[in-house]
């Protein structure tokens, strides 16, 4: 099943402005070194507004190209400016940072990516797709944490009063993209749960492999039922339940799917495996010595066999028409979701 799978690293950016108290040396010396930061920020945004309207870490690919170049250009500026009073913590801070946010977008994202490509085979892989992203954007914020109190630290140091700085509508959308989209990675990672069994099921149907059918629908009878469960505790965002709608929709038709309409499925296999063993039979024994009885059963055999065929059929194709329908219901409802709650400019 290819239903959209929305995540991203949301990267901690932020700019200082400071007010003269005491030196505007230092005043200088601390806009020159933070600065730096408008320009990270900006990179930073564009990469996220593309992954956040519709493009996935591999198609942003670019943008994440753009912003590695932004943190190399910043890391050589910083790196040259000296030392203030014989103190090097804030610039050492700064570069700390840079590096370590050019090592999670050269390093960490792209084995992101990599999961990405990937992260559909298992739930395990979808998980660790999920935590990847989780952990690199910790490093970041980690980072930031450090040099904020380096600034802090420098601005107390040299008499600088820091000003508030009027809110940034970049700083504000990351922000919201930061918790729209770890809502909506969640649902769809309880979606996956239950869609990744229903693969399952389904490709041992295909196959015509019985035991592995029940296996994998009673996982999907335990999953869609959890998934269900789950769904009752989780708040609708800021009063916006289509999400939770659309998932509650497919996690339904899941739980209906395995535990009435598979068992259904499944005589057909049953219809054919016995037909197939009369028929075995009569093909063995000698030409003319097959006798009445034998006949009887196996045309009886090839009529429910034959009916059964076009009772599967016909049940496939409005499983398949349904669960098509609210996989796409599911994927417009996301895209609409991400597109309301973050906004683009």
């Amino acid at each position: 099943m290819k239903h959209s799978k929305k995540y991203m690293l949301v990267l901690a950016v932020f700019l200082f402005t400071a007010t003269q108290s005491f030196s505007q040396t230092a005043v200088e010396y601390l806009n020159s070194m933070t600065g730096e930061f408008s320009i990270i920020k900006t990179g930073y945004f564009d990469y996220i507004n593309q992954v956040a309207h519709g493009k996935s870490a591999k198609k942003a690919e670019s943008q994440r190209q753009a912003v590695m170049t932004i943190l190399k250009n910043s890391k050589s500026k910083i790196s040259k400016m000296k030392a203030y009073n014989g103190k090097t913590e804030l610039r050492d801070s700064m570069i700390s940072y840079l590096n370590l946010s050019y090592n999670v977008m050269a390093n960490d994202y792209s084995k992101i990516m990599d999961l990405e490509a990937i992260a559909e085979q298992s739930y395990d892989m979808m998980e660790a797709y999920v935590m990847s992203q989780e952990i690199a954007n910790q490093k970041i914020n980690k980072g930031s944490d450090m040099v904020h109190e380096e600034v802090n630290k420098f601005a107390v140091e040299n008499n600088i009063t820091m000003a508030k700085a009027t809110e940034d509508s970049r700083d504000r959308i990351i922000s919201i993209a930061n918790v729209v989209m770890k809502f909506q990675s969640d649902l769809n990672l309880l979606l996956f749960k239950s869609s990744f069994q229903e693969n399952q099921m389904i490709a041992a149907i295909s196959t015509g492999n019985i035991s592995v059918v029940q296996q994998s629908r009673t996982a999907l009878q335990d999953a869609s039922k959890e998934g269900l469960k789950s769904l009752d505790t989780i708040p609708s965002f800021k009063g916006d339940g289509s999400l939770e709608a659309a998932l509650r929709n497919l996690l339904v038709f899941y739980q209906d799917e395995s535990t009435n309409q598979i068992p259904k499925q499944l005589e057909f296999f049953l219809a054919k495996e016995n037909f197939e063993k009369i028929k075995k039979v009569i093909d063995s024994k000698a030409k003319g010595t097959a006798t009445q009885q034998d006949i009887d059963q196996y045309n009886a055999a090839l009529e429910k066999y034959n009916g059964s065929i076009a009772t599967y059929n016909a049940k496939n194709t409005e499983l398949n028409t349904k669960r098509t329908k609210l996989i796409n219901e599911w994927n417009a409802a996301s895209t609409a979701f991400l597109d309301k709650h973050i906004p683009k400019k």
